[in-house]
This record gives structure tokens, sequence and C-alpha cells, in this order.
């Protein structure tokens, strides 16, 4: 009896350390809990009686991705948070939030799992070309991780080439700028195909072309038009690839005696920027091979692309009635039919006036690209407003506008196949 009883005083006293190590653990936990902090997790270790700390949120996956606009990225970004030992540490609020111009994500604030990860879901990137998203736990505060993304480099290229003196700096750095402006909203490739044509064939001034055009080639030339004030420049495509009806090689000429007037205001840059819009095709290419502008002629036509309808209706101060985009129905060959409706869009690039300070390039011009068929990117268009638009047209016509006049130039239009063979598809406009 006397020996028997030793172990048992033995036991007891063991319990009760173990059970007031358990209840002081518990307890710590507990007013984690209460007090709904981040470092209530899993409380006890089963061997070890410990609270697991949150020491490092890491990048799990998803860091320094490449993507294209308004798309989600192919890995989800996650995170995984871990104790000083590496353990994980579930049950911790993680909250994934986006920088400036870095689109969104689907899922903001995740709580980590059994392993100590936590994912963002889809990261669908912005208009940023360098993007980032931020993951942080107020359970570890000033340690947050970043995911980096950048935008892929638009695979739609412009080659430029000058005719003669080569313009000033001034004037080719136009043309570089409205390059670099249509390649933000044009951003999938159309193809290459191998073009051999004699000099003159499409305007007299141009020269024989003997090569493989990728994307698109464009000639300009700066010379006399009609004297200051009437056509500030004309531009047009000359050839296009057989398999998508897209221009693989134009031109503009930019009316010399106007070029002092245009640095003077401020608009060369829009005026570039516009004649290269329709020798992509806008106003020029609606209805080869498809079926893009309706009622040519009459007092109220108007393009039918769905992708330029719905960002139309869209537009804030959106109240037209119309069954589409409203096409200019004023002016001669080379102007109407072939830009917006002036009395509706008031400044926006392709509209029919020049003027100072901005041209926004709108989500209804990139649009109509769509619905010709290139592959574009929507957040490198411009803000604009109808509203806005309607303001500009209620004040008194600035003495600083100018009509661009019938800036689409009369040359036909050749179709060319993946092979090199061409033939003429449309004669000249008169």
């Amino acid at each position: 009896m006397h020996h028997t009883g030793r172990p048992n005083r033995f036991v007891r006293r063991l319990a009760v350390r173990l059970s007031t190590r358990v209840a002081f653990a518990l307890g710590t936990v507990g007013a984690l809990v209460a007090c709904g902090g981040d470092q209530a997790t899993a409380p006890i270790d089963a061997v070890s009686p410990i609270t697991i700390v949150p020491a490092a949120l890491i990048v799990a996956d998803g860091d320094n991705q490449v993507g294209d606009p308004n798309t989600a990225l192919p890995i989800v970004p996650s995170v995984r948070l871990l104790t000083e030992a590496g353990r994980p540490v579930p049950n911790v609020r993680v909250t994934f939030t986006p920088n400036a111009n870095s689109g969104s994500v689907t899922r903001t604030t995740v709580v980590t799992d059994s392993t100590g990860y936590a994912s963002a879901g889809a990261w669908t990137l912005g208009p940023g070309a360098t993007q980032s998203l931020v993951a942080s736990s107020t359970a570890l505060p000033g340690s947050p991780v970043t995911f980096r993304a950048t935008l892929r480099p638009s695979q739609f290229d412009i080659a430029v080439r000058f005719i003669g003196d080569g313009g000033t700096a001034r004037q080719r750095e136009a043309f570089a700028g409205a390059v670099a402006r249509w390649r933000r909203v044009i951003t999938g490739d159309v193809g290459t195909v191998p073009l051999n044509v004699p000099a003159g064939e499409c305007q007299s001034w141009l020269p024989a072309v003997n090569e493989s055009i990728n994307d698109l080639l464009v000639f300009v030339r700066i010379a006399t038009i009609d004297g200051p004030g009437k056509i500030l420049g004309q531009a047009s495509p000359c050839y296009v690839n057989s398999t998508n009806k897209l221009p693989i090689m134009g031109f503009f000429e930019l009316d010399q005696d106007d070029l002092a007037l245009l640095l003077t205001q401020g608009t060369l840059d829009n005026v570039v920027l516009h004649e290269m819009g329709h020798i992509l095709g806008i106003g020029t290419l609606w209805n080869y091979q498809r079926q893009l502008l309706v009622g040519a002629g009459t007092d109220d036509p108007y393009f039918n692309g769905a992708e330029s309808r719905a960002y139309y209706t869209s537009t804030p101060g959106f109240s037209s009635a119309g069954l589409g985009v409203p096409v200019e129905n004023s002016g001669s060959t080379g102007t109407r039919d072939s830009h917006w409706r002036r009395s509706i869009f008031a400044n926006e690039l392709m509209q029919g006036y020049a003027q100072p300070g901005s041209m926004p390039l709108s989500r209804i011009t990139v649009g109509s690209l769509s619905d010709m068929g290139y592959v574009t990117a929507m957040s490198g268009a411009d803000a604009y407003s109808l509203l806005t638009a309607a303001r500009i047209m209620s004040t008194t016509a600035s003495e600083r506008e100018m009509s661009f006049g019938a800036d689409i130039a009369a040359a036909p239009l050749y179709e060319v196949t993946p092979s090199g063979s061409r033939r003429l598809v449309r004669p000249a406009l008169k």
C-alpha cells in the first residue's frame, strides 16, 4: 500500500501541470479570438502546446506575369503565411489590393487555408504598362508582398517611310506618336503578306515595293496639295490582305502650306493621328467586303458594327434613338459618310474637324476597329463623354477649328493574296 500511493501522487501532480499549460495556451488563443485578432489560428500543437504565430507572408505563385489589358492572367496570384519555423498558419485574413491602373481581382479578402495559402482569384489586368497587386495582413503589419505584371507588347506593327526630305524632327515626332497611339488600341498581329508592286501604281509619287509586309506599311510625303486652309492632308489604304480585308499598305500626304498653322495651333499631332485612322480603314474600308455603313448618301447614314454601337449607347450622355453610330451627313466626298457626325461627336478624333486641345480617341472608334476585324485593347481608349461633346457644340465655334476637308484621297484599292498575287478590286474614288 505504501508503494502504490507514491505513483498515484506523481501522476496527479503531472496531470495538474499539463492541464495548467493547456489552459494557459487556450486562454491566450481565446483572448485573440475575442479581440478578432488575425493570430487566432489552430491554437495548440498536439506535441508542444504553443500558439501558432504568423512570421512571414510570402509570394506562392503568380508574380511577374505578362498579359493583355482587360484579360485575366493565366496564373492566379497566391500567398502563403508561415511561422518562424516555416509551419503554415491557417485562418488568417489576407487582403489583395490592385494599385492604380492595375485592374481587379476576384477576391479582395481571403482567409488562409489549412496549409497557409490564400488566393486572390483571377487578376484581370487594367491599362497600365506595368501593374501591381499588393497582398497584406493585419497579422503582419508593415510586411506586405507585391505581385507585378506587365502588358504584352502590341503585336501590330506600323512602318512609316518618308518620301523626299523626310520632314523635320518635329514632323517625324508627330508620326511616331501616332504609330505608338494606334498600337495601344490595336494589339493583335494581322499577318505578313508578300507585296511586289511597281512605282506609281497606287499614287504617282509612291515608289516600287518588293518585300514582305508585316501588318502595315505607310508612305508619307509633305507636299503642296491645295494651298493654306483647305485640305490639311489626304490619306488612304492602297492594298489589303485578301484573307482578312485589312490594309497592308497606304499613304498620307500632308499639305506643307498648312504646316505652320498646324504647329502654331498645336493641332499637328491630332491631324496625323486622324489621317492614320483612315489608312487603318476608318471611313475607307467600312463597306469593303463588309456591311458596316448603312444609308450612305442619305440624311442619316450610320455605322452598324455591334462593338461600336454598344460603346456608343453606353457613353455618358447618350440619348439618341437612332439605329447605329451617326456618320457625317454633310460635306463633299471624302468628308460625308466617312467620319463620325460632327454635330454629335464635337471633338472626338474621327469627326471631321481638327482643333487644338483634346481630341479623344474614344471607345466608339476602337469598337469600330474591332468590328472591322482588328484585335483591340479597349484600355487604350481615351475618356469621352457625349455630354461634354454637347457642351462644346453649344458654344460658338472656335476660329481655330479647321475642317479636315476632303481628307480621304482618291486611290485605287488592290487585294493581295498570301502568295503575293494582286487584283484591282476598287478603282480610284472620284
